[in-house]
């Protein structure tokens, strides 16, 4: 009675190539997810001002200029030469090219580079400061986290030793971190 008209299915487009390369997607496609989180970056540009806070689980590259709170505990925050902050700011690593004025923790590595100026309180755990890199202010040197030791004593001696200095002609007392100056005869 009635015929069925036999359904062909509508041509589907190919699917996208797993192949592309970051640098081929357009601006309307999302990036790979082969991109690694440390290569992914939010940028503040150098004709942007901004007041407010920013928290968020990548690293921040700040050119323009930031009033307020930056929370990245786990992740990097640069700070590019025009880059102009007045912030308190807590992260995992800063690297300073401009100027910062605040108070700042940072869980691992403070650079200062010879363009950057920090003003303020800086706690943290390590510290490097160009030549002409500028600070002012009070720093508190963090202990090494949890998971990292520091270093053992010398080996040739046990630590009661160590510390009680060495008896040989020639050596002078260990100084407080294990260390000895030795006259060579």
């Amino acid at each position: 009675m009635w015929k069925q008209k036999q359904q062909t299915p509508a041509p589907q487009p190919d699917p996208p190539s797993t192949t592309q390369s970051p640098a081929s997607n357009t601006p309307d496609q999302p990036p790979d997810d082969s991109d690694s989180p440390e290569q992914v970056q939010t940028h503040i540009g150098e004709s942007l001002q901004i007041k407010g806070r920013i928290t968020g689980n990548e690293d921040v590259h700040i050119v323009g200029e930031f009033e307020g709170t930056i929370e990245l505990p786990g992740h990097a925050l640069l700070v590019g030469q025009n880059g102009r902050l007045r912030a308190e700011v807590t992260v995992r690593s800063l690297t300073l090219c401009g100027n910062l004025e605040g108070k700042v923790h940072v869980s691992e590595r403070t650079e200062i580079h010879k363009t950057g100026s920090l003003t303020g309180e800086l706690a943290t755990e390590q510290i490097a400061i160009e030549d002409s890199g500028m600070f002012r202010g009070s720093i508190k040197l963090l202990q090494p986290q949890a998971g990292e030791k520091p270093d053992p004593p010398p080996a040739d001696k046990p630590p009661s030793e160590a510390a009680s200095g060495d008896p040989r002609p020639g050596a002078s007392p260990d100084r407080s971190n294990g260390e000895r100056d030795e006259q060579a005869g």
